[in-house]
């Protein structure tokens, strides 16, 4: 079975009413240290009595980033799926654009409330505004400007709120992070509890590509 097979697999009826998956080890290849494996521990039970405990290695070639991975059940997110295309990847695979804020908001209640909220929106809560928006009253109030490196995505948004709150929005630059490689999304998720892909914790891992074979 491929990965894409246990993807498949793993989105099934039959194997979501029968299935537990656990992450129970997680090491690094003694030659790349990029190089994740992470082993999950397939636990299947079947209304005849009949019991399936398989063993499968999943590997992270060039892995970035992983989360809430570590030596634990993952229910109730025990789906899969692998995305090119998806919030977690903005900062690695789309447009970045440099900018300044100038300028400070009289309402800053107000104006940080619209952009956590646009945020959530427009990632479905996989990036967080606290990353961008920390600390304001020491470093952008007194300073008076922020600069910021954000999504492509987020540009608009961003752009409409500054200008609502009479701050001057000014790109310095735009650039791609990753020129010559391409990072991929391993999520596990769980379609009837996030309906919608919402982040609510899901456990995941960013990596160039993925492979994964049977061990036990």
């Amino acid at each position: 079975m491929n990965l894409s097979e246990f993807i498949e697999f793993t989105n099934s009826e039959q194997y979501y009413l029968n299935a537990n998956l656990s992450c129970i080890h997680i090491a690094s290849e003694t030659s790349n240290i990029q190089n994740l494996y992470f082993d999950l521990l397939l636990d299947v039970d079947y209304s005849l009595g009949e019991s399936i405990k398989q063993k499968w290695r999943v590997r992270a070639n060039g892995c970035e980033f992983a989360y809430n991975m570590i030596n634990k059940f993952l229910g109730p997110y025990i789906q899969m799926k692998l995305y090119t295309d998806h919030p977690l990847l903005w900062h690695y695979n789309s447009k970045l654009v440099e900018c300044k804020l100038q300028g400070f908001p009289k309402n800053q209640d107000l104006f940080l409330g619209q952009l956590y909220q646009s945020y959530i929106k427009i990632s479905k809560n996989w990036i967080q505004a606290s990353k961008d928006f920390f600390a304001t009253e020491y470093a952008y109030k007194d300073k008076g400007f922020r600069n910021l490196t954000i999504p492509f995505q987020l540009k608009t948004s961003i752009e409409t709120i500054c200008k609502n709150h009479q701050i001057e929005f000014t790109i310095v630059k735009t650039e791609y992070p990753f020129k010559n490689k391409k990072i991929q999304a391993l999520v596990f998720t769980n379609d009837y509890v996030s309906p919608d892909n919402f982040n609510m914790g899901q456990p995941y891992v960013l990596a160039e590509n993925f492979t994964i074979e049977k061990i036990q």
